[in-house]
């Protein structure tokens, strides 16, 4: 139904709005910036059971903070149990500009 299908979407939305992007110090001194993207899965309770950059920004240290992305955003909505799913994969790009 459209209701389970925009909890489910909410997904990669959550994570930008409650993943707490954190710009590394270090990296932000260097003018690092770049495109990293994310994948994780998360379980039917929202939780996060493993989380990957699939494409990396070309800096180890904006790759690692949109790894923490993953972790910080849990618990996530739960799967509707009319999806019936035991877990989803969701693919998100995370931006690091210096402003």
């Amino acid at each position: 139904d459209g209701a389970a299908t925009a909890q489910v979407i909410v997904g990669p939305f959550h994570i930008q709005r409650f993943g707490a992007k954190r710009y590394p110090g270090a990296a932000r001194k260097k003018g690092m910036e770049g495109v990293a993207v994310l994948s994780f899965t998360i379980s039917a309770s929202g939780h996060v059971t493993s989380a990957r950059i699939v494409k990396g920004s070309g800096h180890a240290l904006l790759d690692q903070a949109t790894l923490a992305m993953a972790r910080n955003a849990q618990p996530f909505p739960a799967i509707p149990a009319s999806f019936a799913r035991s877990q989803m994969t969701f693919r998100v790009p995370v931006q690091f500009n210096i402003d």
